[in-house]
């Protein structure tokens, strides 16, 4: 009996030290190929991290990194623990527990709980302004303000649509139930008897911890003045942690040591199937309650719950695996690089730890080229016409002879051409894509198309409805014209708190550059000179993140109000002169844009009060923020065109040219 033991766990450490080795590979893959700046892993195995590691430069272990939306397992785990205590009824009302919760749409009354963690409450997605900082301590205390006078983009329940929204109200439910602030709910109730002592919150006092910093891939100057990105609103994406912290909170959702085993199997149970879907089971997005997949494929196929997590900020990644049948959980956190490859690598490991022991999974993938197609499409012709997603659209023309062909109404890139194949299908050559029509029982038509993503590690399935057909609206024509006159037009953001990510890596805004259907400007539908809504209506994925487009005139210069943040008109944007020697940030605390070309070749600038100055060349890059790099006056202005001055209200920019 006692070799048996002592054999049994031999193998045991065996399978470990293989699991930690793998772990270490596909993290420097990683950071050796796939872009990433800095890699953190950790592997829990009944309720023990069995294999941890980094890669690449300035991290250890114990470096916190944020862990963008894996955070909404937090939220969800307090919703669920509320429900355990008989607080919160998953299909009771929002307004049940927020009295002042209130929205321009009278459907907001129909909203749940459950559909806010299930992602169907037809919120618009993401309007949450100041989200994404360079560090800072932002609040959410307008959100319910700012709510009052929104849309929805979908009754109530219709169907599940990633969105951000939901789950700041979520963040607000719990501190109206609790009488505490999210944060201390979740420490008290998860963190201090998790015994979690590396997992932090962004609206604390965070400084003189060990944060990964920023990407650099959000800014193109010498970040000689690091900052960790940080997502403001906590309960969607603002959690900070160790992959070993987060593997040992992940592990709630394996047992019965916090949540009840009813919550916990509450969560897996496949919620998108409660509203519109596809009918295709291959999709990487496919809800629960927080789990953004609950039968992750190829795993799905062979009777294998996988669940799945993923977090994406601008420059920080994360995903979040778990294993039930093994009582495992797997987590990747990187900075730079993209977050499907973290997925990818997570995958692969859940494939290897699986074969460990003893389940097949069958990897084989039909890459042959498809060499025949059928040349009679004319009773699809009917499908041709203007689609569009959330951000942009496309013509697609079917001709009577077997040809598709996707072609961008925006942006100069090559067409998407395939070919009919028969049974309503279309496919690329290679049988990696293939698309169909769908007409939906909500009476939209959908492109659905099905995607393999594979670059030799577990492939990726993602089946979605891509793009909803547009139909033509007429317009009064100077409602249209006035729009038209502002096709392709650039507008700079202005009312971002001063350390927003956003100045750098996203501080401007283009419309659409044409009119291709009657009645819209790109995917949006005209209502008047100064008003155009987004109509798509898409589950899953490529219907988030809806927003509409206003113009506002305040003395003559023309703002645009989109997804929550105002933009300036690029002609409306001034010319420095070399008489201005001060710039002030009035009292709306709007940033100032001003032209260079008739400056001199050096600026000196000095700064009296909290705020940042940056540089941007032709194409609307940053160069150069003060904020995040320091340089001694004067500055060169050598291929610069614009300069952007911000900070808080009364915050005074000194100039010498």
């Amino acid at each position: 009996m006692k070799k048996i033991f002592i054999t049994l766990m031999f193998f045991l450490l065996m399978s470990q030290i293989i699991i930690a080795e793998d772990a270490s590979y596909y993290a420097n893959l990683l950071t050796s190929q796939l872009s990433s700046e800095n890699v953190q892993y950790a592997i829990l195995k009944d309720g023990q991290i069995i294999a941890s590691g980094v890669s690449g430069s300035d991290v250890t272990k114990n470096t916190i990194y944020p862990i963008a939306s894996i955070s909404k397992m937090y939220t969800t785990a307090a919703i669920m623990k509320l429900v355990d205590e008989n607080k919160i009824n998953l299909d009771n009302f929002v307004t049940d527990y927020i009295p002042t919760f209130t929205m321009l749409d009278p459907r907001y009354k129909d909203i749940t709980i459950r559909m806010l963690l299930n992602h169907s409450s037809g919120l618009m997605g993401d309007s949450l302004s100041n989200a994404l900082m360079y560090g800072g301590k932002i609040n959410s205390d307008n959100l319910l303000f700012r709510l009052s006078s929104a849309r929805l983009k979908s009754d109530p329940g219709e169907f599940s649509v990633y969105s951000n929204d939901g789950y700041a109200i979520l963040e607000k439910v719990i501190e109206f139930v609790t009488q505490q602030t999210y944060e201390e709910y979740l420490r008290s109730a998860f963190l201090d008897p998790l015994n979690l002592k590396q997992t932090y919150f962004s609206t604390e006092n965070i400084s003189g911890l060990p944060i990964v910093n920023a990407s650099k891939s959000l800014y193109l100057g010498d970040m000689t003045r690091p900052k960790p990105e940080l997502y403001s609103y906590v309960g969607v994406g603002g959690i900070l942690a160790t992959a070993q912290d987060v593997c040992k909170f992940m592990h709630i959702f394996l047992s019965d040591t916090i949540l009840s085993e009813h919550s916990v199997e509450t969560t897996k149970y496949p919620e998108y199937l409660r509203g519109i879907w596809h009918a295709n089971p291959y999709a990487n997005l496919a809800f629960g309650l927080g789990w953004d997949n609950v039968n992750v494929d190829p795993f799905y196929d062979v009777g294998l719950q996988i669940l799945l997590k993923n977090g994406d900020l601008l420059g920080a990644h994360g995903t979040v695996v778990a294993i039930p049948n093994l009582d495992a959980i797997i987590c990747v956190l990187s900075t730079g690089g993209y977050g499907v490859y973290n997925q990818m690598v997570a995958l692969e490991l859940t494939y290897n730890i699986l074969c460990d022991h003893g389940y097949y999974v069958d990897l084989s993938l039909d890459t042959s080229l498809v060499n025949k197609f059928s040349t009679n499409s004319s009773s699809l012709v009917h499908y041709s016409g203007v689609y569009a997603n959330f951000y942009t659209d496309y013509t697609i023309k079917i001709s009577s002879n077997g040809l598709l062909t996707i072609s961008s109404n925006q942006f100069d890139i090559p067409p998407t051409i395939l070919y009919y194949k028969g049974n309503g299908t279309f496919i690329s050559p290679t049988n990696k894509y293939s698309v169909k029509f769908i007409q939906e029982s909500n009476g939209h038509i959908y492109l659905e198309s099905n995607n393999l993503i594979y670059i030799g590690l577990v492939p990726i399935y993602h089946s979605q409805y891509e793009l909803v057909k547009l139909h033509s609206s007429p317009t009064l024509l100077n409602y249209e014209q006035a729009w038209l006159t502002r096709a392709g037009s650039k507008y700079y953001l202005v009312s971002e708190y001063y350390p927003s990510i956003l100045y750098t890596a996203q501080p401007f805004f283009v419309l659409p550059s044409q009119s291709s259907i009657p009645g819209y400007l790109g995917p949006y539908k005209i209502i008047d000179e100064k008003n155009a809504i987004n109509i798509v209506q898409i589950p899953q994925n490529n219907g988030r993140n809806i927003s509409d487009l206003k113009i506002q005139l305040i003395d003559n210069i023309e703002y645009l109000h989109f997804n929550n943040n105002i933009y300036i008109s690029e002609q409306n944007i001034n010319i420095l002169s070399k008489n201005i020697n001060e710039v002030v940030i009035g009292s709306d605390g709007y940033a100032q844009w001003f032209f260079t070309s008739d400056y001199s070749d050096y600026i000196d600038v000095t700064i009296h009060g909290p705020g940042t100055f940056n540089l941007y060349n032709s194409n609307g890059d940053c160069l150069y923020s003060s904020y995040l790099e320091f340089k001694p006056n004067p500055i060169s202005l050598d291929n610069i065109e614009k300069i952007m001055f911000v900070g808080d209200p009364g915050t005074k920019f000194q100039l010498k040219s």
